[in-house]
C-alpha cells in the first residue's frame, strides 16, 4: 500500500511541475529571483558582410546606356540570380572567397568585412572619377533569419536593417507555451565560424543587450521545457489531468485491496 501511495504523490508532483505559469512565458519581467541581468550596448553594430553573402549593387546614371553597363551582370560566374523577396530581375554579386566581388568596368572591390553603407562609398568613391551625375544603392540580398521552435519553425525575411529578437518573434510566430524561454540560443555566422549565444528572453534587460538585435542568417533556437510529461496550460486542463489522476489512483487501491 506505501509503494501505491508513492507512486499516486509522485504522478502529483509530475502534475504540478509541468504547469505552464507566467513567470515561464512572461516577457519584459523584472531581473532577480531566477530572471537574469544582462549588460546593456551602447551602440548595436552594423551587419559586415562576409564570404559568400550576396549583394545587389545598382548604379544609375543620366545616360541610360552608361547605366546599362555598370549594371551588366559579369564576373565569371561572380554575378548570381539569387533573388531576394521582393528584388525580381535584379542581379546580385556573391562575395569570393577572397572577400571581393567583381564589378563591371571597375573590376575587384573588397568588400568583405564591411557594412553597405561603406561599400556604398568605396564605388562612390571609385565612380567619382568617371561619372559626373549618379547614385548607388548597396543592399544584402540574402538578409534572412531562421526560427527553430517546438511550435513552429520557418525561414523569414528580415524586412529591416535593424530587427529585434521581438519583431522577428512577431513576424515568425511566438514561441509555444511549452518552450523554455529561460533558454533560447542563437546560432550566429561569424568570420571565424558560427557561434552560440544563449540567454533568457523573459528578463526586461534584453532590451540594449548583446542579444536584442539579430542579424542576417541568424538561428533563434528554442526547445520544450526539460522533463515536461504533461501539457498543462491552464485550470481546465489542470483540472482535467487531476481528476484522471485519483480515478487512476481510486482504481490502483481497488485492485490492490481485493488482491
Amino acid at each position: 500500500m506505501r509503494k501505491i501511495y508513492s507512486i499516486i504523490i509522485l504522478i502529483l508532483v509530475l502534475t504540478l511541475s509541468s504547469c505552464v505559469t507566467n513567470r515561464k512565458v512572461l516577457y519584459m519581467q523584472e531581473p532577480g529571483a531566477g530572471i537574469p541581468e544582462y549588460a546593456k550596448m551602447v551602440t548595436p553594430e552594423d551587419y559586415k558582410v562576409q564570404v559568400l553573402d550576396e549583394l545587389y549593387v545598382h548604379v544609375s546614371t543620366l545616360d541610360p546606356d552608361m547605366t546599362e553597363l555598370f549594371n551588366m551582370a559579369s564576373g565569371g560566374g561572380n554575378a548570381s540570380s539569387a533573388l531576394g523577396e521582393g528584388d525580381a530581375g535584379y542581379n546580385s554579386y556573391t562575395i569570393n572567397e577572397d572577400g571581393c566581388i567583381l564589378f563591371p568596368y571597375i573590376g575587384t572591390i573588397s568588400v568583405a568585412g564591411k557594412t553597405t553603407r561603406e561599400i556604398k562609398s568605396v564605388i562612390s568613391d571609385t565612380l567619382s572619377s568617371l561619372l559626373k551625375d549618379y547614385s548607388v544603392e548597396v543592399k544584402l540580398t540574402n538578409s534572412y533569419f531562421s526560427i527553430l521552435g517546438d511550435s513552429k519553425s520557418g525561414r523569414y525575411a528580415l524586412t529591416k536593417e535593424r530587427m529585434n529578437i521581438f519583431q522577428a518573434l512577431a513576424q515568425g510566430g511566438d514561441f509555444g507555451d511549452f518552450s523554455d524561454r529561460a533558454h533560447v540560443k542563437m546560432i550566429r555566422q561569424t568570420k571565424d565560424g558560427p557561434i552560440i549565444k544563449e540567454f533568457d528572453i523573459r528578463s526586461k534587460d534584453i532590451v540594449d543587450s548583446e542579444f536584442y538585435y539579430i542579424q542576417p542568417n541568424d538561428v533563434i533556437y528554442v526547445q520544450s521545457f526539460n522533463g515536461q510529461f504533461f501539457e498543462i496550460n491552464s485550470f481546465a486542463s489542470f483540472f482535467s489531468l487531476l481528476s484522471t489522476v485519483v480515478s487512476f489512483s481510486y482504481i490502483i487501491i481497488r485492485f490492490s485491496s481485493i488482491f
